[in-house]
């Protein structure tokens, strides 16, 4: 009676080991999954960056690679609005100069227009204009002044551009002006199509800033 106790004791322990053998491998292999996951974004995320930070480095005569890198990164992690448009957008009002300001006083990267920057302050995404040369800010600030200008055109995103400089739909100025928008967008688009590409392979993406 004493050996049979024995046996189904032992039984037990060893039907009990191997649940926890096997729960493990499984935690284990959650946590491998979760991992690969996670690596796979962030290698998506940093070609990105790197294919976004070589094309503004290439369209800027004044922004160095570090420079490039810090508001490819930012507009990264930080655009509202398709990354291409954000950029097309930073491009043609700044040229990409961090610091740029503009005679009718428009501040930074995205050259935001004095007149926001009392609702920019009371959004809490501003305490002084200054911060707008900061590009992370200047991208935030961007998202939250395209947004009124969107709702203001209806959501289309072409009359919206061109609220964007303060003119009417039938200016010639701002006509222009998207007509730029949409150059930048294209050429970027078509860029990065080629740095992912060779990136997959393997290959060089030099020949994106000849």
């Amino acid at each position: 009676m004493i050996n049979r106790k024995k046996w189904v004791l032992l039984g037990f322990i060893v039907i009990l080991a191997s649940v926890v053998v096997v729960t493990n491998i499984s935690h284990k292999e959650v946590k491998t999954c979760k991992t690969t996951k996670v690596e796979k974004e962030q290698n998506t995320n940093d070609i990105l960056i790197d294919a976004v930070a070589d094309w503004i480095y290439s369209n800027s005569y004044r922004t160095d690679r570090y420079v490039s890198k810090w508001i490819a990164k930012c507009v990264v992690e930080n655009a509202k609005y398709d990354i291409s448009l954000t950029l097309a957008m930073l491009a043609r009002e700044s040229n990409f100069n961090i610091t740029a300001i503009s005679k009718a006083d428009a501040y930074g990267i995205a050259q935001i227009h004095k007149v926001h920057f009392k609702e920019l302050e009371k959004e809490r995404i501003i305490n002084t204009p200054r911060d707008l040369f900061n590009p992370c800010v200047a991208v935030k600030a961007f998202n939250y002044v395209f947004e009124q200008k969107l709702r203001k055109a209806n959501g289309n995103t072409r009359l919206a551009i061109m609220y964007y400089l303060g003119v009417s739909k039938n200016s010639k100025v701002g006509k222009k002006y998207l007509n730029d928008i949409m150059k930048y967008r294209r050429d970027f688009e078509s860029v990065f199509t080629k740095y992912v590409f060779n990136s997959r392979l393997g290959g060089s993406n030099e020949s994106i800033t000849n």
